[in-house]
Order: C-alpha cells, then structure tokens, then sequence
C-alpha cells in the first residue's frame, strides 16, 4: 500500500500479516451421550473451534 503526505512524500505501510496454515486436525474426539448432555473431548489446537454437524464448540487454552 502506497500513500503521499501533504509534502508530496511517498509513504509506505506494512500490510497486516495473516496465519496462512490449517491448524491440525483434532486428536481423539469422543462424545458421551449418556447423560443430559453431550459431553465431547479429544484434543485440538488451543483457542480453536471444533465443528460437529454445522456447531461450533469452542476449544479452551490448553487445547481440550
């Protein structure tokens, strides 16, 4: 990206960089039907989102 001041001076701005890599696939899922409520565990990529049939669960920062 390029831009002039009012003095007529080239400036130059950085352009905002972007995490290009697929986080890995998560490890170990497993639901438990058996109560209530579903409860899913396994492994992902901390601060992640699992997608289970079109919902998101989030994933917390130890990545479980």
């Amino acid at each position: 990206m390029k831009a002039k001041d009012a003095s007529d001076n080239l400036l130059m701005q950085r352009l905002p960089r972007y995490q290009i890599t697929a986080p890995a696939a998560p490890t170990g899922l497993a639901a438990d039907n058996s109560g209530t409520n579903t409860v899913i565990s396994g492994k992902a990529e901390p601060n992640s989102k699992v997608v289970i049939d079109g919902k998101e669960y989030p994933v917390n920062a130890a990545g479980m």
